[in-house]
């Protein structure tokens, strides 16, 4: 469903507005995967960024949301209390763009209000690049001064194929959209173990010990055949 409104999205040639979200805190970005706490931190190639594994959800801060910033920072509905409650964390902005020959740029719009857009999400496995990052004092959509650091991200996410898209896989076969890694670092790890290690050849393969008999008594080895 997410893809298919994505992709109805570019035919209509819609971008969202800037959605946000609080990095730390409760139901942060940082809770559902820890690799958002460290997108301030460039790696060895000088990037600066994550893959994520879950979905990503965010809002636009504008009526009849627009409680969700305030001055002091991301304001998180809690179920507990009720009530919003006011996270202690930078902000996160993610900015929408068209679609490019390397994937999809857009946040999915969820939910809107008299034709305009509330809330946005991006599937599992989007790759999010730090592009800038403003000190607090920035002005929010809602006329808000924040006085919380703003990191402002791009998305990129492939489309799946069509019948992917439309669930054409079996019924005891997942879609490989659904597919999650815990961390880039165990995915790497899985990847060295196929092609670091040696092949083994179909000539070894059939040195074994191993035989085994047919329906007709018939016996035969590997190594006969």
């Amino acid at each position: 469903v997410m893809f298919r409104q994505a992709k109805a999205q570019v035919e209509a040639g819609l971008a969202p507005p800037p959605l946000f979200r609080h990095l730390l805190g409760k139901f942060s970005l940082a809770e559902a995967d820890g690799a958002w706490a460290s997108i301030e931190e460039a790696d060895a190639a000088g990037f600066r960024g994550l893959t994520s594994s879950v979905l990503v959800r965010a809002r636009r801060a504008v009526a009849p949301d627009e409680d969700c910033l305030r001055e002091g920072g991301f304001a998180q509905f809690c179920h507990s209390s009720r009530q919003l409650e006011l996270q202690q964390s930078p902000v996160v902005c993610f900015i929408s763009s068209g679609a490019s020959d390397q994937g999809m740029h857009s946040a999915i719009i969820t939910e809107g209000c008299d034709g305009e857009p509330t809330h946005g999400a991006f599937p599992p496995n989007t790759l999010y690049r730090l592009v800038e990052v403003k000190p607090a004092g920035w002005t929010a959509p809602n006329g808000v001064v924040v006085n919380q650091s703003l990191l402002i991200v791009r998305a990129t996410y492939r489309q799946p194929s069509t019948s992917l898209a439309e669930g054409g896989a079996g019924k005891l076969v997942g879609s490989s959209v659904t597919l999650q890694y815990g961390s880039r670092a165990a995915y790497i790890k899985g990847l060295s173990d196929v092609v670091d290690r040696p092949v083994l050849s179909m000539v070894r393969e059939f040195t074994r010990e191993m035989s085994w008999t047919d329906w007709k008594g018939v016996s035969y080895t590997l190594r006969g055949e």
